[in-house]
């Protein structure tokens, strides 16, 4: 079993709390006292040097893994087909003058109600 609590930042202005909970069949009762016991933890007495040190060293890995995975052809058409699918399936289109999903960043989004 695994849980964990976080915060972070969508944009400037808004924040948010999670929590996560990663347990075996019928096990939801243990994970949900699990989640209620480490947001109580982290309220009461916040994080541990040794967990902020885990945290850094995770993120820090996850940034190199994906620089040097940058030009990994296979990983481009998985970023290529995953760009589509979301395209095609949620209510962001890509504008007429950029619809395909290249590697270039500066594409134009538009919100369709």
């Amino acid at each position: 079993m695994y849980a964990g609590v976080g915060e972070g930042r969508f944009v400037r202005t808004k924040s948010f709390f999670s929590m996560t909970a990663v347990v075996k069949d019928n096990e939801l009762p243990k994970g949900l006292a699990a989640l209620l016991t480490e947001a109580r933890r982290i309220r009461e007495f916040g994080v541990t040097p040794g967990e902020l040190d885990r945290q850094k060293s995770e993120m820090l890995r996850g940034i190199e893994q994906a620089y040097r995975e940058r030009t990994n052809p296979a990983l481009r058409i998985l970023q290529q087909n995953t760009c589509a699918i979301f395209l095609k399936t949620s209510r962001f289109r890509a504008s007429p003058t950029n619809t395909n999903c290249g590697s270039n960043t500066s594409r134009k989004f538009r919100w369709q109600r």
